[in-house]
């Protein structure tokens, strides 16, 4: 709520505040990625079967939210471009 009057001058200029929404933005699909493999290479024998299921979900989920930012170019966003 402090920096609401100073938001254009954060985020409209190259500063820390923009770089992190980049990065962010760049993080958030690699991750997403990580967790889809990761459940796809998960032995199946040491996991429980609804835990298993509930990662599937949970990345599948997380593969749709990278795909819909894609979609609305919102990966990689530059604030100060």
């Amino acid at each position: 709520m402090l920096s609401i009057p100073d938001i254009i001058n954060r985020m409209g200029n190259l500063t820390v505040w923009s770089v992190g929404v980049f990065l962010c933005t760049l993080i958030f699909p690699i991750a997403s990625q990580a967790s889809a493999v990761a459940v796809w290479r998960a032995d199946r024998n040491n996991v429980r079967r609804s835990v298993r299921r509930y990662s599937i979900v949970v990345a599948a989920s997380l593969l749709i939210a990278t795909a819909y930012l894609a979609y609305w170019e919102m990966i990689g966003l530059r604030t100060w471009a």
